[in-house]
C-alpha cells in the first residue's frame, strides 16, 4: 500500500481536504490565477498552505489538493510546488494509458492462461 493510502486510512476516509486539515495544512481559494490550478507554500517555519484556483471545477480542486498533500508528505515538505492545468491534463492522459495497458494485460492473461475472452463493455 502506498504512503497516501496509509494516511487516508489514519483519518478513516479518502478525503484530501480532511487529510490537509488533519495535518495542519490550511486551504485558501484564489480567483483569476490563470492556468494555475493550485500551489503549495510554506508561509512560516511551521505553517503550510495550499492555494486553490476557485475557478476550476471541484473534481480538479480535489485532485490538486491530493497531489499537493502528497508533496507535503515527502522529503520535499516546505518546498513550493505549483500544479498547472496542463499538469492535470497530462496526469489524466497517463492514467488513461495505464488503465488501457492494465486491461490489455488482463485480456492477454485471461486468453492465454484460461482461454477466456473478456466481454468488452
Amino acid at each position: 500500500m502506498d504512503h497516501m493510502e496509509d494516511l487516508y486510512k489514519e483519518i478513516g476516509e479518502r478525503c484530501p481536504y480532511k487529510l490537509a486539515q488533519h495535518q495542519g495544512v490550511k486551504l485558501a481559494y484564489l480567483n483569476d490565477i490563470g492556468d494555475i490550478c493550485g500551489f503549495y507554500k510554506q508561509t512560516t517555519p511551521d505553517s503550510y498552505r495550499i492555494f486553490l484556483n476557485a475557478n476550476i471545477d471541484i473534481e480538479n480542486q480535489e485532485d490538486v489538493v491530493h497531489l499537493l498533500i502528497k508533496h507535503h508528505n515527502t522529503d520535499m515538505r516546505g518546498t513550493d510546488r505549483v500544479i498547472l492545468k496542463k499538469d492535470l491534463d497530462n496526469l489524466r492522459r497517463l492514467g488513461d494509458e495505464i488503465r488501457k495497458a492494465d486491461t490489455l494485460i488482463a485480456d492477454i492473461f485471461l486468453k492465454g492462461f484460461f482461454g477466456i475472452k473478456r466481454n468488452k463493455a
